[in-house]
């Protein structure tokens, strides 16, 4: 058992040398070969994140996170931190309040679906699920859940618009062109969505 808990910890280093990313060996995360993690970057337990997704330096994800495709964080971005009791005696971490507050957390997945934005510096919520589409402004603490495709900012964050009409996000919505791969993405022009929506089917049709 010493011989392979010595073995673990030296592939973690090794890894941590080589890629900066910490607990990157978690066996309980399922990070996609296509996800891109940037130096410095922590992954705590239990987290998924999906196909060509970026987290960027100093980007730190808490317990029980699932992040989906196409999703860009940009640097120093806290995602499902923990929380403690400002009502009970005392703030500190006695034994009583962690077990209290480790069996509520077991309870909350933190939720970021496909194709959003998460600007520098923004703080999520433990519990939270933003919707695909999603920007979050930069320095922005979102204690709400966020619906596809709005923008949010502040402190805390509120929406202030939307990317699209409704007619458009149900299209969109429709399309699910986040669950395709990067080289059929690639062959679309991204300069009208309507246009690109189109030629989308084309290509799959074929």
């Amino acid at each position: 058992m010493q011989k392979k808990n010595k073995l673990i910890r030296e592939l973690k280093r090794l890894s941590n040398k080589l890629f900066g990313t910490k607990y990157p060996l978690n066996s309980t995360n399922k990070i996609a070969k296509t996800c891109w993690i940037n130096k410095d970057v922590t992954l705590h337990s239990n987290i998924k994140i999906g196909e060509y997704t970026h987290l960027n330096q100093g980007d730190y994800l808490f317990d029980d996170v699932e992040i989906g495709n196409y999703c860009n964080i940009a640097i120093n971005v806290i995602i499902g931190g923990d929380e403690h009791s400002i009502t009970t005696l005392s703030q500190y971490g006695f034994k009583n309040i962690n077990n209290k507050i480790t069996a509520k957390h077991h309870e909350l997945k933190t939720i970021i679906e496909s194709d959003v934005w998460i600007g520098a510096g923004a703080i999520i919520k433990r519990g939270i699920k933003i919707g695909t589409g999603a920007v979050v402004g930069a320095g922005s603490i979102v204690t709400k859940d966020v619906p596809p495709f709005a923008v949010v900012v502040g402190v805390p964050a509120k929406v202030i618009k939307y990317r699209f009409t409704e007619d458009i996000q149900e299209k969109i919505l429709e399309s699910k062109w986040w669950t395709y791969d990067k080289e059929v993405l690639d062959k679309l022009e991204f300069d009208n969505v309507e246009d690109d929506l189109e030629k989308l089917k084309q290509l799959i049709s074929k």
